[in-house]
């Protein structure tokens, strides 16, 4: 999945950066539109799947960069990256448990840490202080 999604990352990060994408559409792309969204979100499975990947790294530095544009984009991105979406499998809970991107990267980062990928994101101020992502 990594290199697939690695490829996709650099192709919107690209794209937003030669401004054939606005930054509506780079979250829209990324990060699941609301609550009962039900198609999953790229940036939830990179957190949990790959989190110490160029993937990851790759999208904390994009959400960064579409983050620094104005402060409603850093609102919204952080919304979406606190929806909580199904189909996590932490052992101590349930099968289908819905758990957040902060969640999945904090699992995964206690395994593989990606240090990059966390700068990247206090950067563009996209993870609360309560969240204890940063260590």
């Amino acid at each position: 999945m990594a290199p697939l999604a690695e490829a996709w990352v650099s192709l919107l990060h690209r794209l937003y950066e030669n401004k054939y994408l606005d930054k509506e559409e780079v979250i829209s792309a990324l990060l699941p539109h609301k609550k009962e969204h039900r198609g999953g979100s790229l940036a939830h499975a990179i957190a949990g799947a790959a989190w110490n990947s160029e993937a990851a790294t790759k999208l904390c530095a994009l959400l960064s960069d579409v983050a620094d544009s104005d402060e409603k984009s850093r609102q919204d991105i952080m919304a979406r990256l606190s929806l909580k979406l199904p189909g996590d499998r932490f052992r101590q809970l349930r099968r289908d448990q819905a758990v957040d991107f902060y969640k999945r990267a904090k699992k995964a980062d206690k395994f593989s840490r990606n240090e990059a990928a966390k700068a990247h994101l206090k950067e563009g101020r996209l993870i609360p202080e309560s969240r204890e992502l940063y260590g």
